[in-house]
């Protein structure tokens, strides 16, 4: 039974791999951060500059940390200490090796994220479902983002600190900092969740003040470096206000395009993560309800709830900001049904009946309350299920269940969408236009634009002057603006500005 399931898990392994370079191969970058991330990459590389991330983008400058470009001294790259470089410097590195596509940009955020998956193939299958049925886990991979990362060093620390509280060795307590520190030097401010599992543990007295310091200690060698260099070369000032302003205005800060409820990440798991945290809710509440909460089971809900609650309260709401609690629900899920199939193997078709109906391909696209009321209705329905003694042994539905989901997703696997697949085709064209030239836009974000075009510096038309000594062009959505029209694309238009 166990290698039939291994085999199709590791069938649609392949499969979902498969499906996710195609789309990373031939498709343009999505605007906001992944167009923005590599940008920032192509920018150290050109330049050499490894420091922090270096980008023209309107967003947050620091006119005190700028770069002249090279070959239009009317435009600046500004220095971004928002972000440390772990991920920019892999990103080049792989960009390096196999050249400037989509591709190669993409490439160490998939692996990151291909990793955090093999790594739930040591955990019980069901683990290993729940984030291959998670939306969020492959688009994620699939763009250049900082997250995989981010969640892939988070899980490994907090894996090390269960093995630390239970071997009380100090090189694991050592080995928890040093892989927080490369969470912290993936994406920088989100990795602070982990104190919240520092905090419960010393609560529930399963670690002390001494195991406290290993773990900082370790952490300390990765993080101090970084920050040392930052603030000789930058100041400290400038340091401050790019890491942890950036870090109060994204929780303070409230940014109309990412307003949601309260519930919202908890409405959003229900198109995204359907499977995973039905699985999650119901056996952890019946985890409490028959009094089956062991230290294990309890930090790692201890650790889940109130990183949960801390990005809901959040201002601004992204679906990848939750992205490193999906693995931690897999390895709750571990440790629950490992439990109860140790007393009650037959609860296995329990669980089978729960993973199948939560697959099935019902109650999309529903409106926030209703896809919540929804998804607390299938938890309750779930528990009921969970309740129910079946006798006969019927273990044949356990492998069809699991084949027959993946068979589900397979159906609607994710894939990246831009908003302006054609920002790519009008870049090309602005490539092609002699210096010097000066890019504005209006009505669009202005990430993908920024890349495909190499402008180096883009601002948006009204905001900023028209430079004098430039060409100035303008893109955008409008067609009909009494500017020159150059070029059109299928949903963008350039023109020149002509004073």
């Amino acid at each position: 039974m166990k290698k039939i399931i291994l085999l199709i898990l590791i069938f649609f392994f392949f499969v979902f791999i498969f499906f996710s370079l195609k789309t990373m191969k031939n498709t343009p970058f999505h605007d906001f951060d992944e167009a923005n991330r590599a940008e920032a990459v192509k920018n150290m590389k050109e330049y050499r500059f490894f420091l922090a991330p270096l980008t023209g983008s309107p967003f947050l400058r620091n006119k005190k940390l700028k770069l002249k470009v090279k070959d239009n001294p009317n435009l600046s790259l500004f220095i971004h200490l928002e972000r440390p470089p772990l991920f920019f410097w892999l990103t080049t590195i792989s960009i390096s090796l196999f050249g400037e596509t989509e591709l190669a940009y993409r490439l160490p955020s998939f692996l990151f994220g291909l990793a955090t998956i093999i790594t739930t193939f040591f955990l019980h299958p069901l683990s290993t479902l729940a984030i291959f049925l998670s939306t969020d886990f492959w688009l994620s991979s699939q763009n250049a983002l900082m997250d995989t990362m981010l969640t892939f060093f988070l899980f490994i620390a907090f894996l090390f600190l269960l093995k630390s509280i239970r071997s009380k060795n100090r090189l694991y307590f050592f080995l928890t900092g040093f892989f927080w520190g490369l969470a912290i030097l993936a994406k920088g401010q989100p990795a602070v969740i982990f104190v919240f599992s520092l905090f419960f543990s010393l609560l529930i007295r399963k670690i002390n003040f001494k195991d406290i310091f290993w773990i900082f200690f370790g952490a300390f060698l990765i993080v101090f470096p970084w920050v040392f260099i930052s603030i000789y070369h930058f100041g400290f000032n400038n340091f401050v206000l790019g890491f942890l302003g950036f870090a109060s205005k994204r929780v303070l800060s409230f940014d109309p395009s990412q307003k949601a409820p309260v519930f919202w990440y908890l409405r959003w798991w229900f198109e995204s993560f359907r499977v995973g945290s039905i699985l999650f809710f119901t056996l952890f509440i019946y985890d409490v309800l028959n009094k089956k909460i062991t230290s294990e089971k309890l930090l790692i809900a201890l650790y889940f709830f109130t990183s949960f609650l801390f990005f809901s309260l959040a201002k601004n709401k992204v679906w990848w900001y939750v992205l490193p609690l999906i693995p931690i629900i897999a390895l709750y899920i571990h440790y629950s049904v490992s439990h109860l199939l140790k007393t009650e193997k037959n609860k296995l078709i329990n669980l089978s009946i729960i993973v199948f109906f939560s697959s099935l391909p019902l109650f999309f696209n529903l409106s926030n309350k209703l896809a919540l009321i929804c998804q607390l209705m299938m938890i309750i329905f779930s528990f009921l299920i969970l309740r129910i003694e079946i006798k006969k042994r019927i273990f044949f539905i356990y492998p069809l269940v699991i084949f027959f989901s993946l068979l589900f997703f397979n159906f609607r696997f994710p894939k990246i969408i831009p908003n302006f697949p054609d920002a790519k085709k009008i870049g090309e064209y602005y490539q092609k236009l002699p210096q010097p030239k000066c890019l504005f836009v209006k009505d669009i974000p202005y990430e993908a634009v920024l890349f495909y075009t190499n402008a180096k510096e883009v601002n948006y038309l009204g905001q900023k002057p028209l430079f004098k000594n430039c060409q100035n062009y303008l893109i955008t959505t409008d067609k009909n603006l009494n500017f020159k029209k150059i070029f059109q694309s299928q949903n963008l238009t350039l023109y020149k500005i002509i004073n």
